[in-house]
């Protein structure tokens, strides 16, 4: 009996291994190293980049490359002359520091559900991320500042790229084994506009304000809507004008398209909220702004 009762405290005990393992794994595993990004498989896009889209990608390529950040979907670096961005899709979904300080955290990370979308279902969350970009990438090149876009055969460079993870550590990796966007370096709208306001240039804010809401019109009358609109870090500056940051919820809409009123409208609700309480002395310009916009889009 007492045999049968060690053999089942082993086992449980090994049941329990399994999940402990892949905790403390995902814990101390936060960030991923240039490998990591390798896949062994791809796509071919329905259109292909030009002679002309490759040569500009090679020569931005052909400079070093810098940690910048990660989000949830992709981990970015930074070019030397901090001109570009160049995005790598994460292996797996990143779980925030703070996320940890709760249970509920643990228990859904050792979720079955959450351990198949996370690895068995990784290269139908990264496909379906890919074909966003892929689609700003053909119909949205100037409102996302996209150069290039790679994830098969079809778009290959040929080239491998001198890349510092967060530690400083370099890494040559080969461009054609990891999937990858590239973006011109935005200046963040809140980043933007809180050094104007610190300058004194408050019409110098309100101007880049008129643009960022008129971008939103734009993209609506081509159909394009993101159901999530988080200003202070999806959207920037690339000089004056606006582009989109983050493409991982961008969607293409018919009904979007044929009304881009209420779709403008609509984003002028939440972010004119959020932009008046972040800037309380814009707060009045923001709403006439956000006001005089709708008057003149339904003209």
């Amino acid at each position: 009996m007492r045999k049968w009762a060690l053999v089942f405290f082993l086992a449980l005990m090994g049941v329990a291994a399994v999940p402990a393992a892949h905790l403390l794994y995902l814990y101390y595993h936060s960030n991923f190293k240039p490998p990591d990004f390798y896949c062994d498989w791809n796509l071919t896009p329905k259109t292909s980049p030009s002679v002309l889209f490759k040569k500009d990608a090679k020569k931005i390529l052909d400079q070093k490359f810098f940690y910048l950040g990660h989000g949830k979907q992709m981990t970015a670096y930074e070019s030397e002359d901090h001109q570009y961005v160049i995005k790598f899709f994460n292996p797996r979904p990143v779980i925030r520091e703070k996320k940890w300080r709760k249970l509920e955290t643990w228990r859904r990370l050792s979720s079955l559900k959450w351990a198949s979308n996370a690895y068995l279902k990784r290269k139908q969350r990264i496909t379906r991320l890919f074909q966003r970009y892929q689609l700003a990438f053909e119909e949205l090149p100037e409102e996302t500042g996209l150069l290039y876009v790679h994830f098969g055969k079809e778009t290959r460079l040929s080239q491998k790229l001198n890349l510092a993870d967060k530690t400083g550590k370099l890494y040559r990796i080969d461009m054609d084994r990891a999937p990858f966007i590239l973006q011109r370096r935005s200046e963040l709208v809140t980043n933007r506009l809180t050094r104007l306001l610190q300058n004194g240039e408050v019409d110098k804010a309100k101007q880049n304000l008129e643009e960022l809401y008129l971008f939103f019109f734009h993209r609506a009358k081509k159909g394009f809507t993101d159901r999530i609109q988080t200003v202070h870090n999806n959207y920037g500056f690339v000089r004056d004008k606006v582009i989109q940051i983050d493409l991982g919820r961008l969607e293409k809409k018919e009904s979007i398209r044929l009304s881009p009123e209420k779709e403008t409208e609509r984003i002028h609700r939440k972010i004119s909220q959020s932009l008046s309480k972040r800037y309380p002395e814009l707060a009045l310009f923001i709403q006439e702004l956000s006001e005089r916009q709708h008057e003149q889009i339904r003209l």
